[in-house]
């Protein structure tokens, strides 16, 4: 799991922090999220997901975090002349995207 919090988004109320205090902590000037870990370990995700699910500002996201799953290891491969998504890749020459071996 990663978590991006979007500062902006945060009203303050610290549901975060007690739902998960090793993940989220709050500026002392003014309440706001700050992210202690970017990628906690298994045995937080719960309580980042319930942060998540109580928070007042952004609506299942804590402190406009997203949650998202840690990416998979993937194993190198060839390149493709195709980019995320499938759509093609800036370096590909016209004549790459789509052909057909």
């Amino acid at each position: 799991m990663r978590i991006h919090v979007d500062q902006d988004k945060c009203c303050g109320a610290g549901s975060c922090v007690l739902a998960a205090p090793d993940v989220f902590d709050q500026r002392e000037e003014d309440g706001i999220v700050v992210l202690l870990d970017t990628a906690p370990p298994a045995a937080l995700h719960d309580a980042v997901r319930e942060a998540a699910t109580i928070c007042p500002a952004a609506g299942g996201h804590a402190g406009g975090a997203r949650l998202a799953p840690a990416p998979a290891a993937r194993a190198p491969g060839p390149a493709s002349p195709r980019g995320a998504r499938g759509a093609p890749a800036r370096d590909a020459a016209p004549s790459d995207v789509g052909a057909r071996p």
